[in-house]
C-alpha cells in the first residue's frame, strides 16, 4: 500500500456563520465532481465536518483532502489514478449540507 497516497495534500477552507437566534450545529459536507470520462457518480462525497456555533458566531471551517480522495481506480491498470484522467483541468468541488443543497463551488488544481 502507497502511504503517500493518504496523506493530506489539500486543504479546503470556508466559513459558516450562525444566522439564527439559538446555538446551532451543522455538518458541512464536501463533494468532488468529475468529469464523464471518469465514469463515476456525479457528486462525491469526500469529507465532512461538525461544527456547532452560538447565535452569529461565524467559524473558519477546513476538511483536509489526500490525493486517495482525487483518485479514482483504474480496473485496465489495476492501480489508482487521478480522478480528473491525468488532465490540466482543475477538479470541480462543492460544499453543502447534501448533494443536493450545495451552497457553494470551487476547483482545486490538482499538481
Amino acid at each position: 500500500m502507497d502511504y503517500r497516497l493518504h496523506r493530506p495534500a489539500y486543504d479546503v477552507s470556508f466559513t459558516v456563520k450562525n444566522t439564527g437566534p439559538v446555538e446551532g450545529g451543522d455538518v458541512p459536507q464536501l463533494y468532488l465532481h468529475l468529469p464523464e470520462s471518469a465514469k463515476s457518480p456525479p457528486s462525491l462525497l469526500k469529507g465532512f465536518t461538525d461544527v456547532t456555533l452560538r447565535p452569529g458566531e461565524t467559524k473558519r471551517v477546513t476538511i483536509p483532502l489526500s490525493r486517495y480522495d482525487l483518485s479514482i481506480w483504474d480496473v485496465v491498470a489495476q492501480g489508482w489514478k487521478r480522478g480528473d484522467a491525468g488532465g490540466s483541468k482543475p477538479m470541480e468541488i462543492s460544499i453543502g449540507h447534501s448533494s443536493r443543497n450545495l451552497k457553494l463551488k470551487g476547483k482545486i488544481q490538482v499538481k
